[in-house]
């Protein structure tokens, strides 16, 4: 029988493979069903007939190994397709309606927070959607096929513009009229509904479902929720018993519903959670918690911000509770941890923490002025991102694309630090403090000369020495490494980073490459 969900001709050699994994176990038929027999029991290792997203994870660890032999490869496609889950998740466990009871040992979770057997038929086909949605989505971010070094999760205008002419073969008819820079630009604003100038992966989904459904597609039709749940094909015992040994084929290779091919030891395992996981709803708020929290005049006891815009004060007041080392902050992180984890997989994307600060920022200072903040340090968020989740790359040499709960902390003091770095940025950027309509997140010569001034009185080793015009160009160059007239943002972090390094500065600690290893000797990492 055929699948539900066809690829477009211009799918990745990547999604193929996934796809091809994953597909066999949503299609209708004894045969089909065989196979996610074995699929859920894959997922549901405690034998409790439901299935957390976290517990998906080893399911499809499992769906990869059955195809694929190499174990670096069945690696290499779980870490590329892993943002995708959530959103096929979500989906599957909305179509089967429970009776809201709240599950024994449970504080809020009813049977609706899992994916029981009869919906794990349509998380196989949501899961292949939504696979091809992200390859879709990581082809415009960076500019590459595939998730790259240059990808972060969100799509710029400029990296639209530069892709959209691809977009017409991937096989979503929402994404196939886009024939010039006027209509993608005009699309891009239609998809960024939270103007935030970036389109996060479930902008980018929920437009090509809203689109889908609208045309009245067979993708829109399976995306609009409007199914019935697979039945479970009475067999006199029930997914909670042996499962007998009746076999079915995965491209040639036999499976059994008893079959437990084991997955290589260095993809990364799944979690098994507890059903009486306290739900993030059911933690303090952080506006309360955060007021018991007190808060150092040194970031980190670190690095004291010096002459900022009253924006950066108010960002700085909203999030640095969550980066000092007492125990009542300690209370605060883990509640703002579980927020932000709203899956309960242990691990938060970038997207994820830019929830958790625009909630933080909503909670601090309501819905105008929290959207204000939020954009206007925006770009600060990568470069903190990126600095936190390379934590276990310097200490225990095993780096991945997530952020971890022990990673949390230096989170928050990196968001805070480099909140300061594009405060200095902006004040030089388009020739005024803050963020204004000149700004075009890089510094040309002039501007850069123009501001020295202001520079100089912030609180970064780099900036202290522009002490006259000249002084102040020769830094720029210093900055322009590659010649090219602008400084950008990441160059300007780079800058004063080696600058705080070679003064020997206690902020000199966060950029160094033991940096990790001596904070934790001196903080132990929280667990």
């Amino acid at each position: 029988m055929a699948a539900d969900f066809q690829l477009g001709p211009a799918a990745s050699e990547n999604l193929k493979k996934f796809v091809k994994c994953i597909e066999p176990f949503g299609i209708k038929g004894a045969e089909g069903t065989i196979l996610r027999r074995a699929g859920f029991s894959k997922a549901d290792g405690n034998g409790s007939g439901m299935v957390s997203l976290a517990e998906t994870e080893n399911f499809v660890l499992f769906a990869l190994s059955e195809q694929i032999d190499d174990e670096d490869e069945q690696k290499d496609l779980f870490k590329c397709y892993r943002k995708c889950f959530k959103y096929a998740f979500d989906h599957a466990k909305n179509l089967g309606k429970s009776s809201g009871k709240v599950l024994t040992g449970a504080k809020t979770a009813t049977a609706d927070d899992y994916i029981s057997f009869t919906e794990f038929r349509m998380f196989c086909v949501y899961l292949t959607i939504s696979a091809a949605m992200y390859d879709v989505f990581t082809l415009v971010d960076g500019g590459d096929e595939g998730v790259t070094e240059d990808d972060d999760s969100r799509i710029s205008l400029e990296e639209f513009l530069s892709g959209y002419k691809v977009l017409g073969g991937l096989g979503f008819k929402a994404l196939g009229n886009i024939d010039s820079d006027e209509k993608a630009t005009e699309l891009f604003h239609s998809v960024d509904t939270n103007h935030g100038g970036f389109i996060l992966f479930k902008e980018w989904a929920d437009y090509i479902k809203k689109e889908e459904i609208k045309e009245k597609t067979h993708i829109g039709t399976l995306l609009s929720g409007d199914l019935k749940a697979t039945k479970i094909p009475s067999s006199g015992s029930s997914l909670k018993s042996t499962p007998s040994k009746r076999s079915a084929s995965i491209g040639g290779r036999n499976v059994t519903t008893s079959g437990r091919k084991k997955v290589g030891s260095s993809v990364p395992s799944a979690v098994h959670t507890n059903r009486a996981r306290v739900s993030s709803s059911s933690s303090p708020t952080s506006h309360s918690a955060k007021s018991h929290v007190v808060v150092s005049p040194e970031i980190d006891g670190v690095f004291k911000p010096r002459n900022t815009t009253k924006e950066l004060k108010d960002f700085l007041k909203s999030i640095q509770p969550y980066a000092e080392k007492s125990a009542e902050a300690k209370k605060l992180r883990q509640a703002g941890f579980r927020k932000c984890d709203g899956n309960g997989s242990g691990e938060c994307s970038l997207a994820e923490i830019d929830g958790f600060i625009l909630e933080n920022l909503k909670a601090d200072y309501g819905e105008k002025l929290s959207s204000k903040l939020f954009k206007q340090f925006r770009p600060s968020y990568i470069v903190a991102y990126n600095a936190a989740k390379a934590i276990k790359a310097n200490a225990r040499g095993n780096d991945d694309d997530y952020i971890n709960f022990s990673e949390f902390r230096l989170l928050n003091v990196y968001l805070c630090i480099y909140a300061c770095m594009l405060d200095a940025f902006s004040t030089a950027d388009g020739g005024g403090a803050g963020v204004n309509a000149n700004d075009d997140r890089r510094v040309d010569e002039k501007e850069w000369v123009a501001a020295f001034n202001q520079l100089r009185t912030r609180a970064f080793k780099g900036l202290n020495k522009l002490k006259n015009e000249d002084e102040a160009l020769s830094v720029f160059h210093e900055i322009d490494s590659d010649g090219s007239g602008k400084v950008l943002f990441r160059d300007f972090c780079e800058y004063l980073a080696s600058a705080e390094v070679e003064s020997g500065t206690k902020v000199a600690t966060l950029f160094e490459g033991k940096a990790v290893k001596t904070l934790n000797a001196a903080y132990p990492v929280e667990q």
